[in-house]
């Protein structure tokens, strides 16, 4: 792998072995011998080796990572993922996205995550060139794909919903660039098209969680385009959609829990057999909470986690799927849907909207692109939405963790509550 940092180093320079981090402390430490002030040579190392090593024998079942969970669901759990799970997630995951030595990558993704550590493995076995940047910066990020021709960039949703807005970027020459991918969160389609059309290549989405150490679902690279669909399952891995009340498995177009199994899945949580029982079925499915749909094709549709589903006045809400028609209104730049107590309906869906720049849609319209997106199947639930708030975009918005105006918009100048 050819690694580089993401400030200005230039690539001919960069045939990096390991971390670079200059600014947190950490030396570079590079190929050759003709290396700058305050980077270590690589050889520096090799030349400390003794020539009767031997590759130690490694149990492809054995534990390699132990990753732990986001905590959404309580808290964090470890994950015993095993090498043969890491290695094969790494090599599918290059296989459908056809990585190879020729590719630069640009990746601003932290390197605690799975996604960019598939992202960093990949480019390690296939020999690609990886551009590492330790925050996401706009401008930085501009300027690695420009000054390194970069092939590919990967991120999540909010990642390029910056990019896009950034003035910048109509002035940047990114014609390098064959494909870029996007996970971690819904993205709603008319975003995607942007994105689309703004780097002119393709946009892979991408499915994944800290279970199975990566990847469980993703998009061909020569495929067609399926904007709004997480894929198919990874070579090697199965993937089904079971009923919640029956567990059995449910036909192309209905909703259900998404389960996988394969030779990814995590081997269990470590230290918590009862928790491993409850994710993974004696048949070895793993249980990802998540509810989603196949098209008569095979490819999976992503509606929501199966814990911020609504449940109002005997209809459910599928939170992800409002977030997706609310993003479609071109005022809206991120959007964020959870629950909140109602003594009449149990539960009411709200809505955090964050406008874009220079832009506002008054709530009332904001509400019937909610609502007309639910009116073919569950109009009255649709109309359950029943507050919409506005942040800046600087502020994060969690709106499964806010029940009131004060939780999710402080006091500022652009910060406002509206109601119905």
């Amino acid at each position: 792998m050819r690694c580089a940092r993401g400030d200005g180093v230039t690539r001919q320079d960069c045939r990096v072995a390991g971390r670079t981090g200059d600014r947190a402390g950490v030396a570079a430490h590079r190929l050759g011998d003709d290396v700058p002030d305050g980077v270590i040579a690589f050889g520096a190392f090799t030349d400390r080796g003794t020539a009767d090593w031997q590759i130690p024998a490694i149990d492809p079942l054995a534990v390699s990572t132990i990753g732990y969970t986001s905590g959404t669901t309580g808290y964090p759990k470890g994950t015993e993922l095993t090498h043969q799970a890491i290695l094969l997630n790494t090599a599918m995951t290059a296989t459908m996205h056809l990585r190879t030595d020729r590719d630069t990558v640009v990746s601003a993704l932290p390197c605690s995550h799975v996604y960019r550590n598939i992202v960093m493995n990949a480019a390690i076995a296939q020999g690609s060139t990886l551009v590492l940047h330790a925050t996401f910066d706009v401008d930085r990020i501009l300027t690695s794909i420009a000054a390194h021709r970069a092939t590919i960039i990967e991120g999540v949703p909010a990642m390029y919903l910056y990019l896009l807005a950034a003035e910048r970027l109509a002035r940047t020459d990114i014609t390098s660039l064959t494909r870029c991918t996007v996970g971690g969160q819904t993205m709603s389609v008319a975003t995607m098209e942007q994105v689309v059309a703004a780097f002119g290549c393709p946009l892979i989405e991408l499915w994944g969680m800290t279970e199975l150490g990566g990847l469980g679902t993703t998009h061909a690279a020569l495929g067609p385009a399926r904007l709004g669909l997480i894929g198919v399952p990874l070579p090697h891995c199965e993937a089904r959609i079971v009923a919640l009340d029956s567990g059995e498995t449910v036909p192309a177009g209905a909703i259900g829990e998404l389960q996988i199994r394969g030779p990814m899945v995590m081997r269990g949580y470590l230290n918590r057999p009862d928790a491993t029982d409850q994710a993974i079925t004696a048949q070895g499915w793993l249980r990802t909470g998540d509810l989603a749909r196949a098209d008569p094709d095979g490819f999976l549709y992503l509606v929501d986690r199966l814990k911020d589903m609504i449940i109002t006045g005997g209809f459910n809400i599928y939170p992800a799927e409002l977030e997706r028609a609310i993003a479609e209104h071109p005022d809206v730049a991120m959007v964020e849907v959870g629950g909140r107590a109602d003594a009449i309906k149990g539960e009411v869906a709200l809505a955090y909207v964050v406008r874009r720049e220079g832009r506002w849609a008054m709530q009332p319209r904001l509400k019937r692109t909610a609502v007309n997106a639910w009116r073919p199947t569950k109009s009255r639930a649709g109309s359950n939405m029943s507050t919409t708030c506005h942040k800046p975009a600087a502020e994060k918005c969690c709106a499964a963790n806010c029940t009131s105006r004060a939780e999710c918009c402080p006091s500022s100048a652009q910060g406002t509550a509206c109601r119905p």
